[in-house]
């Protein structure tokens, strides 16, 4: 199941038509989950130019919900 994932997810970016683009990084912080019984260290990035970073999201997420698994956010 997790071949067939990540192949479905490669296929969806390259047929996506997003080009490359840079990322810069604005912060880096500790945030809880929702019940605060984890915590997770979060480097947080700036939004490119072109939104290339919304658009691989927006794609990774139909594929992830195709494959009933929980969504990016």
């Amino acid at each position: 199941m997790k071949d067939v994932f990540l192949s479905a997810l490669e296929q969806a970016i390259k047929s996506s038509a997003i080009r490359p683009f840079d990322v810069g990084f604005s912060s880096l912080g500790w945030v809880p989950n929702y019940e605060k019984t984890r915590w997770f260290l979060v480097l947080r990035a700036s939004k490119p130019e072109t939104d290339g970073l919304n658009k691989l999201l927006h794609v990774s997420n139909k594929v992830a919900a195709e494959f009933g698994q929980p969504l990016f956010r």
